[in-house]
């Protein structure tokens, strides 16, 4: 049996000439059992069509094209993928496959019988969602009774298997007033609690509006500030960071590592670079996830239709996390400016003391 390290097995697929795809996010439905409003997918406007969906035999398809890939980790996601009847099927097939499969989950269809199957195929990590301190705000959040109770229980019995656990949250208006309490909770289990709250604009197939519930900018920063990882996270990244005009008087407008190394796939066959880019998508119905990967997400990457906006030579640009997605989910032009982003970038600013070196944020 031929056994290397991650480290080794990434050098080996970053010396290959093609583009590697060594990550992929497969989201397995849309469907949730949680009617949560901060969540960029739920309830869509067209009613749900399991014929839609892809069917067991067209994901293995897909998953064995990223095996051909060499791909080595691979997110499992919804909506909630546990709502999937084939769910243990696939499961079994990406654990035969030898994937590092990471399971995202809001935990309340894990029972007895899921938790002794997921120890008998472990995955490289079992990440949930806590989204409040109670009963009371699961409720709230996500239209349950009862339910921080059951999810409490499930966590118990997972930490007595020894299933790597991930423990995070996302907070809104509806749910911030738990914050200490949830990241008290989620250290208990894992070694870093990971939470959002600066969050992105709901698909368009939603009826949600995670503006409504959205923390300002200025609550965000404030919650950053007192947390210390995240706070050293972001003195780290603003460290000796000299606000200065990009080469050529512009940056790109895409400035992540879109479409470098990892992809994502909805539950309709759709291929996108990312989550949050849906309009650049290929079908994988259609086609194969080779040329997806190595021809066509490039092509629509290069083509895709930016005019130079204001974002490209702002200097408060390192701030405010903007990018061409979260751009296109706030209704904006996808160099924007987005509104929420730049009193981000200007709350950030006055917080680290940067406001007297970043000029252009005398006009936001």
């Amino acid at each position: 049996m031929l056994v290397c390290t991650i480290q080794e097995y990434m050098r080996t697929v970053k010396s290959d000439k093609k583009r590697p795809l060594s990550g992929l996010s497969a989201e397995l439905t849309r469907r949730c059992n949680f009617k949560c409003g901060q969540c960029y997918c739920a309830n869509p406007i067209k009613p749900y069509n399991p014929e839609e969906e892809l069917r067991t035999d067209e994901w293995i398809r897909i998953f064995e094209q990223y095996a051909d890939e060499q791909g080595l980790f691979l997110t499992l996601t919804g909506g909630e993928p546990l709502l999937r009847k084939d769910f243990k099927t696939l499961w079994r097939f990406l654990k035969q496959k030898g994937f590092l499969i990471s399971l995202f989950t809001n935990g309340s269809l894990i029972d007895e019988k899921m938790v002794d199957f997921l120890a008998e195929w472990t995955p490289y990590e079992l990440s949930i969602t806590l989204y409040g301190a109670s009963d009371e705000t699961y409720e709230r959040v996500t239209g349950h009774k009862n339910m921080f109770t059951r999810i409490m229980s499930t966590l118990e019995i997972l930490s007595e298997t020894g299933i790597p656990l991930e423990v995070k949250g996302v907070f809104t208006r509806l749910n911030i007033d738990d914050f200490d309490q949830v990241k008290s909770i989620g250290e208990q289990y894992c070694d870093l609690f990971r939470w959002d709250v600066d969050l992105i604009g709901a698909f368009p197939c939603s009826s949600n509006k995670v503006q409504d519930i959205r923390l300002s900018p200025e609550e965000c920063v404030e919650l950053e500030a007192r947390v210390r990882i995240r706070n050293q996270e972001l003195l780290n990244r603003i460290k000796n960071w000299q606000p200065a005009a990009p080469p050529n008087g512009k940056r790109s407008a895409f400035t992540c590592n879109i479409g470098k190394s990892s992809a994502y796939i909805d539950c309709y066959g759709g291929m996108h670079p990312c989550l949050p880019l849906e309009s650049v998508s290929y079908d994988l119905r259609q086609g194969s996830l080779e040329e997806g990967w190595h021809e066509a997400i490039p092509k629509m990457i290069r083509d895709f239709p930016l005019a130079p906006g204001p974002c490209q030579t702002c200097d408060a640009f390192e701030l405010c996390g903007q990018c061409v997605a979260f751009a296109l989910l706030e209704g904006c032009s996808p160099t924007g400016p987005v509104p929420f982003r730049c009193r981000l970038a200007k709350a950030r600013a006055k917080q680290y003391g940067l406001s007297h070196r970043i000029k252009s944020l005398a006009d936001v």
